[in-house]
Parts: C-alpha cells; structure tokens; sequence
C-alpha cells in the first residue's frame, strides 16, 4: 500500500528535479557563452546522479505493484537515491569541488559526511532487519516479459549512476589520498555514458508493448515488425538529406522507432475502445487516457524524452567558426550571411555594455535579425562578461559571442560563431513532461481511494 500512497510524491519530485535539470543546461546554454549545455560539471553530475537511481525506482516499483518483485531491490533504489541528493547538496555546498554552479567554501560539508553516514547505516541496517518480510512473491515467467525489460532498465540506470559518481568524485579521493591534482573531462564521460544510453533508450520503446510475465514470439513481431521498417526507411531517408553520423543516426533509428511504437499502442487502444462505445478513435483516445492516466501520461513522458535524445543528436552537427568581419562586409555562414554594421555602447545600471551590431541575412539576402553579441564590464570585475546573442528556429540556433574588436573605430570585430541543429527541442522536452506528470497525477488508485473512504466515515463516526 505505501507504493500507492507515495507514488504521487515520487512523481513530484522526479518532475521537479527534470524540470532543475532542463533548466539548467538551459541557463548554461544562455549564460555561459561557450555554445553547449551539458559540460559534465561536478554540480550538474550531483542532480544527474539521483535522478538515474529515482527514475529507475519509478519503473521497477511498477514491478513491485503489478507482481510483488523486487523489494528489496526498490528500498536499496530508495535509499541509494536519497543517498546521492546528499552527496550532491555536499558537493554543492562544500566548496571541494570548483564549478560554477556551487557555492563559496563552508563548513558545513563535514556534517553533510557525516549525515549521509548516518542515511546509509540506518537505512540499510534496517532493509537487513526487515529483508525476510521484503521476500519477492513470485519469479520471472519468461526472459522476453515487461519486468525483465525493466530489470534491464534499472541495470543500465544504476551503471549510469555508478559511472558519472565515480567520474565526480575519484578525483577529490585522488587528491585526499596521495595528493595529486586530477581532472576526468567530458570525453571519460561521453564513452562511457553514451553506450547505455543508446541501450536504455532503444528499451524504452520495447518496454512499451511487452506484455507482463510473458510475449510470445508472434506478438514480438507484430509489434516491432512496423516500427523497425519506419525508423529504416526514416534513417535512410534521413542520410540522403543531411550527413551521416553513426551515433546521431543512431538516435535517428531509436526515436523514429521508439515514436511509432507508441503511436501505435495508443493508436490501436484507441481505435478499439472507439468501436466499442460506436464513436470515433478520437472519442476513444480520450476514454483510453481517462481510463488508464498512468499508462498513457508516462507514454506522453517518454515523447519527451525523444524530444532531448534528438536535441543530443543535433549537438553531433554543430558547427562552430571565428569570423572576423569588417564593417559593413557580408560573410556567408551556413544557411544566413551576417554584416557587421557597428559596436554601440550602453549602460545598464551598474553595467557598461559594448554590442557588435550584426545583421542576419538569409540566402536570398533578405535580413531576418539585428543581433547585438555584448561583453559587459562590471566595477567589480576585473574581466568582461559575455552576453551572447542568440536567433531560435525550430530546427536549429543561431549563437553569436563578441569576442574582441581592433581598430580605432572598431572597423573590424570577431564574432565566435555557433550553429547548433535542433538544440532547442531539448528545451521543448519539458512542457512535454509537464503534461505527461498532470496525466499521471489524475490517477487514484481504487484500493487507496476505498481506504481513504473508510477512514473518513470512521472519522466522521468518531466526531459524531
């Protein structure tokens, strides 16, 4: 019953700390003026961490509900969980790590130490005092079945969890231990990382349609059998169009895959429930997502996350280039032209700004954008901040950054330029999210809605 009863605030939290992280990588991608959003920064591997462990314990405690399996395995996901939210607020608030998204050095870290020893010791000294009463009731049917898929999930997520934690925190144990200064940088990371995510999320649109305890063979092919001919045709059509790349087109095939089975699932459900009430598939749709919130909204979950694999595929075409132009000089870059026309200076409040005013230009030499990339210089200061310029389209970004400027009226600039394909549809993965969590949180469990009914009528009594 305290699966049911927490569930909702499982939901809650992971929401939240999916949502910290999109806008994080959002505000990197803004603020910090070097063209990406994911750097692998101490601090943003300490929110990755207990979102890995909490989304793998919001799959397998589904397995705990449906069949009575893993529970032992869910504590441990819990604990293991609650664990890392610590070691992230130590790192953040310590100061041993340099980053900038922590803050200055405190005193405060041992306590977090010992605190987390606490968390740990206690938690898992009482999962060993309870474990007989934790016993799975029943076994796996069947190796092609929903809960070994999502026992594979939670492998994949809890490696993940272990690698970036380990890529984190190795070096601060380097230097406490022998006193050598190490850094592990994106590449560790990105090998790593990479592998099991393609995996995790090719299973992601397997986990969809396999049928609990046991799938036959026949209704493998069934539903795999379209899926894998669009995401085919799709990726080969997709390379005829733009340049191959095996890990982008990789992407390509999984989400074209992962997209169509889910239309279809929710396709076929809707189409049926519509014949049976004699009304249309759309009428159908909506008493399907009535029926079964928690299914469909983490279904709509899952489109989101798509929608941030392709936004990694898109990272994979970035084109980045240092232009320096002359004043009223028009320079072809990728799709646009760009003219620099001037540098202005303006103050904002305690800011001195200087902007590069940069008229875009399409192919046909229409101007579609004045820009204005700045550096601003603070009192406080001793080096100017970058104010980058940024042109959103739903397929690609425009990112400009001012890099430095000679002569004695500014005759020429440098622009660092950035062209980064379908960064933006990351961004988009959160309202997508939004919307799948208010669906799952219209669900209420019948047993726990009966519960609540009894103990309000025993309340009423009792007043009475």
């Amino acid at each position: 019953e305290w699966v049911l009863t927490t569930r909702r605030w499982t939901l809650v939290s992971w929401y939240f700390l999916s949502m910290g992280l999109i806008l994080g990588g959002q505000w990197a991608y803004e603020e910090l003026g070097w063209g990406g959003f994911w750097a692998w920064d101490p601090v943003e591997n300490a929110a990755f961490m207990p979102w890995l462990t909490g989304t793998a314990f919001l799959h397998s405690v589904m397995i705990q509900e449906k069949r009575n399996m893993l529970k032992i395995w869910n504590v441990v996901l819990i604990i293991i969980t609650y664990g890392l939210t610590i070691i992230g607020t130590f790192l953040t608030r310590s100061g041993v790590v340099n980053s900038v998204h922590s803050f200055t050095q405190s005193e405060i870290g041992p306590a977090f130490l010992v605190f987390l020893a606490v968390v740990l010791v206690v938690g898992f000294a009482l999962l060993f005092r309870r474990i007989q009463m934790l016993e799975s009731e029943h076994k796996m049917e069947a190796v092609l079945c929903r809960e070994n898929a999502f026992l594979v999930q939670n492998v994949i997520f809890v490696g993940m969890a272990f690698t970036v934690l380990l890529g984190t925190t190795f070096p601060l144990l380097a230097e406490a231990i022998r006193g050598t200064k190490l850094s592990i940088q994106a590449p560790f990371f990105n090998t790593i990382m990479a592998p099991m995510g393609y995996v995790l999320f090719f299973l992601m649109g397997i986990g969809t349609v396999l049928a609990w305890r046991k799938s036959s063979k026949e209704s493998l092919r069934r539903n795999f059998q379209n899926p894998m001919i669009t995401a085919t045709v799709g990726t080969i059509i997709l390379a005829v169009v733009i340049p191959f790349h095996l890990e982008a087109f990789t992407i390509f095939w999984i989400a074209i895959f992962v997209t169509v089975t889910i239309l279809i699932e929710v396709g076929k459900a809707a189409h049926v429930k519509g014949k049976q009430l004699q009304a249309s598939p759309l009428v159908g749709l909506i008493h399907v997502f009535q029926r079964n919130q928690r299914r469909y909204g983490g279904l709509v979950i899952h489109l989101g996350v798509v929608l941030m694999f392709l936004g990694f595929a898109g990272t994979f075409f970035s084109e980045e280039r240092d232009l320096t132009l002359e004043r009223e000089e028009m320079v072809p870059l990728n799709a646009y032209y760009l003219k620099f026309t001037g540098v202005e200076q303006f103050q904002v409040r305690n800011a001195t700004h200087r902007a590069a005013i940069i008229e875009v230009y399409d192919q046909d030499k229409q101007l579609l954008e004045v820009m204005k990339p700045a550096k601003s210089f603070y009192p406080t200061q001793p080096q100017p901040l970058t104010e980058i310029a940024l042109r959103r389209e739903f397929l690609k970004d425009l990112y400009l950054i001012f890099s430095s400027e000679s002569g004695a009226d500014s005759e020429l600039v440098t622009i660092k330029t950035y062209v980064n394909p379908l960064v933006g549809w990351a961004w988009m993965a959160l309202p997508v999210f939004t919307l799948g969590i208010g669906i799952c949180l219209t669900y209420r469990p019948r047993s726990l809605t009966s519960r609540q009914e009894v103990l309000r009528q025993q309340y009423i009594a009792a007043e009475g």
